[in-house]
């Protein structure tokens, strides 16, 4: 039988959503969904602007960031599926960029030592992050990279960015989905978008959802406007970024999607499903989604950031306020395209959950045992604002307390 919310459960998350808005802040949308796509819940709270008090709306588009990368994983199987890709050969055949790739040696401000890679990238190296690609915010040698390089970042020339890691031997966040975008790309001979529009949004019926914004004015009149945050004084100012998500360097498939609550929360309930969308149309065979699931990484012989009690450090507070920790002191692995928990989280999800987020303090997480998902959208920088830090714990905590989840006939 399907799961629905209680009556209660959903009083508990209007009363979260109440306590939502700080003044100076903007607001969010939060929405939960069942694996056959019924949204459960779905509210916003607060303003979209904290310069014209325009309201969030829930239907607001938001520039979903790297929530991005498990719609590009989704896409990347599709193409495996069909013979068009695969997940083991080296990809440097397909795009000529990676097939000498480098390998920081050192760095300073000013300087950079690399030296060439021994092995291959692969496909599934790109998707479970152990390509040896990272970030600039969390990673040292790629923070002096671009300040070696300054404008690249976000502009496309980021591909550029050297590994930092002999592909294969560690896990380390960063732009290696944005690359596998490229790999489909260049499979394919469809641009990432062109590829999801055909291949997922049409056939699941998404209407609010596309990679760029170029002619879609009611779409780009319905975006989120994003907000600098100030850490130290508490407010937050609105920053240009509309005209960016209309015109873009290229497809993004780490960080570069747009889309609303309702149609995300559709994507992730199709995963939840087996591939199988919540319209009753399949967009990956069962099989496919069961190897999404399974932990890619319990091999690779440092997993840094994932360990148990990883931490994974900022080097640039302008994007990330502070460290990133993922479930702290539980077991976690990769799958093909999201961060997984290994066993079950007392009181919360179930093992082999699902979950991501996205730099402007978005999140998501998706639970197929318990036949439930999650996001909160917000539209904000840098990542780690308190208020959405704290929303995302208590959101999970309610949906897994006795009697929150109900099956209904």
């Amino acid at each position: 039988m399907p799961v629905d919310l209680s009556s209660t459960a959903k009083v508990r998350l209007d009363a979260l959503l109440d306590e939502y808005p700080t003044p100076g802040m903007p607001g969010t949308v939060v929405g939960v969904v069942n694996k056959e796509g019924k949204m459960l819940y779905l509210r916003s709270s607060g303003v979209k602007s904290v310069e014209t008090g325009e309201p969030m709306l829930p239907d607001t588009i938001f520039p979903i960031f790297s929530c991005t990368k498990v719609v590009t994983g989704i896409a990347c199987m599709q193409a495996v599926e069909q013979g068009v890709v695969d997940l083991d050969e080296p990809v440097g055949r397909l795009v000529p960029e990676l097939a000498e790739p480098k390998v920081v040696v050192d760095s300073t401000a000013t300087t950079m030592e690399l030296r060439n890679a021994e092995a291959p990238l692969t496909l599934r190296m790109l998707l479970t992050h152990t390509s040896g690609f990272t970030y600039s915010w969390y990673n040292q040698h790629l923070r002096n990279w671009v300040l070696q390089n300054p404008n690249a970042e976000f502009s496309g020339k980021h591909l550029d960015m050297p590994l930092v890691n002999e592909p294969g031997t560690k896990w380390e966040y960063g732009i290696s989905v944005d690359w596998a975008g490229i790999v489909l790309e260049r499979a394919s001979g469809m641009k990432l978008g062109e590829w999801c529009q055909k291949h997922i949004f049409e056939p699941l019926g998404l209407v609010d959802s596309a990679f760029d914004l170029a002619g879609q004015d009611e779409l780009l009149a319905r975006a989120s406007v994003l907000h600098q945050w100030d850490a130290e004084k508490g407010t937050s100012k609105p920053r240009e970024h509309a005209r960016k998500i209309a015109e873009v360097p290229l497809h993004s498939g780490g960080g570069g999607m747009i889309s609303t609550a309702h149609d995300f929360l559709q994507i992730l309930a199709t995963l939840m499903n087996g591939g199988l969308g919540p319209n009753g149309v399949r967009i990956l065979k069962q099989d496919t989604v069961t190897a999404m699931f399974e932990d890619q990484v319990a091999g690779v012989a440092d997993l840094g950031g994932l360990a148990v009690d990883g931490v994974i450090e900022t080097t640039d507070k302008s994007k990330a306020n502070d460290a990133l920790v993922m479930l702290p002191g539980h077991p976690k692995g990769w799958g093909l395209s999201f961060l997984m928990n290994l066993e079950d989280i007392p009181g919360k999800r179930r093992a082999r959950s699902a979950e991501w987020g996205g730099i402007a303090n978005l999140w998501w997480y998706a639970d197929p045992t318990s036949e439930v998902a999650a996001i909160i959208f917000n539209s904000v920088l840098p990542y780690g604002m308190p208020g959405f830090i704290q929303i995302e714990g208590e959101l999970e905590k309610t949906l897994y307390l006795p009697g929150s989840l109900v099956q209904v006939p």
